[in-house]
């Protein structure tokens, strides 16, 4: 008899999702905790495929690290967006998004976008304003009158 071989075909419940689609990345906008750094919006749609056991999360990636160090952003929920704060500006972030099953299954990173923070503000010294002096020029007139008066006494003793 002749050894068969079965081969079974993975089920779902091994199957990694698909790559999260339509990644946006909002306008940055100033970062609340730290008015000198920035903010911006992430949102995604979810995968097409997502395992048999369902989305539970997603990651962020963030490209270079955020201002605290923080490159990965682990949402812990099932959420569509998230607001990846502390990012410096006058830099070129790159996001992407993965989701996680249920079954702990990853998917691939979406593809990457790109946005620039603002340079930070130029801090300028409003103009001075040099006003010449003024020059008033006053003429004193003063009249001064004297009153001399002369009185002589003589007295004589005999």
């Amino acid at each position: 008899i002749p050894a068969t071989t079965t081969t079974t075909p993975p089920t779902a419940t091994t199957r990694a999702p698909s790559a999260p689609r339509t990644v946006r990345v909002g306008s940055p906008e100033p970062w609340p905790p730290v008015e000198t750094l920035y903010q911006v919006e992430v949102t995604w749609t979810a995968p097409t495929v997502s395992g048999s056991a369902g989305i539970k999360k997603y990651e962020i990636r963030v490209t270079p690290a955020n201002r605290y160090g923080l490159q990965v952003i682990d949402t812990q929920t099932k959420v569509n967006s998230w607001t990846v704060g502390a990012l410096k500006p006058g830099t070129n972030y790159s996001f992407e998004v993965r989701a996680i099953n249920h079954d702990n299954k990853t998917s691939p990173w979406s593809t990457a976008v790109t946005r620039r923070t603002p340079n930070p503000p130029t801090t300028t010294t409003p103009p001075t304003t040099t006003t010449p002096p003024t020059t008033t020029t006053f003429q004193i007139v003063t009249t001064t009158t004297f009153q001399v008066a002369t009185t002589t006494t003589s007295s004589r003793e005999t």
